[in-house]
């Protein structure tokens, strides 16, 4: 997934998170290298590498055009202390 593929993140912990967006966004691999960036609160975090854990299908909700929303779930693979102390700092505040 990249910023032209954007989601709406729904949840975010130090193991992983989950999110929506468009059914037609291709996430058929399950080992995928995200970026999360939340520009209201000037967050950043690069090449970040998950695994999805679970993929459906939104009934009833649509984006513009009728597009179908799917939602996802994903855990985080092998962050570096580093990382992990960023995604606690962050959630913590």
């Amino acid at each position: 997934m990249n910023l032209t593929n954007s989601a709406k993140l729904l949840d975010l912990s130090v193991g992983g998170f989950s999110c929506t967006c468009d059914a037609s966004v291709s996430l058929a691999d399950s080992i995928v290298k995200i970026d999360i960036v939340l520009l209201d609160q000037d967050f950043y975090l690069p090449n970040l590498l998950c695994k999805k854990v679970d993929s459906k299908r939104v009934p009833g909700i649509f984006t513009d055009g009728n597009k179908t929303i799917r939602h996802y779930r994903f855990k985080f693979i092998d962050i570096d202390s580093e990382v992990h102390s960023i995604l606690s700092d962050f959630i913590k505040n």
